[in-house]
């Protein structure tokens, strides 16, 4: 019974840790697909320069 109580009477801190982490895991797994999200944009942009640069090194049609 003693050490029943001695449990009970926990401070919050040590008695549920997980339930404080659940926020916090959200918020990563958010940060991490935003994270993944901004990475893809940033491919797309990317080659999409490379193309849009490729056409200022073509004749216009017909011109050849």
């Amino acid at each position: 019974m003693g050490e029943a109580e001695a449990i009970v009477n926990l401070p919050e801190s040590a008695q549920e840790p997980q339930t404080r982490d659940v926020p916090k895991k959200g918020l990563q797994q958010r940060r991490q697909l935003l994270l993944g999200i901004l990475t893809d944009i940033e491919e797309l942009e990317a080659s999409e320069a490379e193309v849009l640069a490729g056409e200022d090194r073509e004749d216009p049609p017909g011109m050849s």
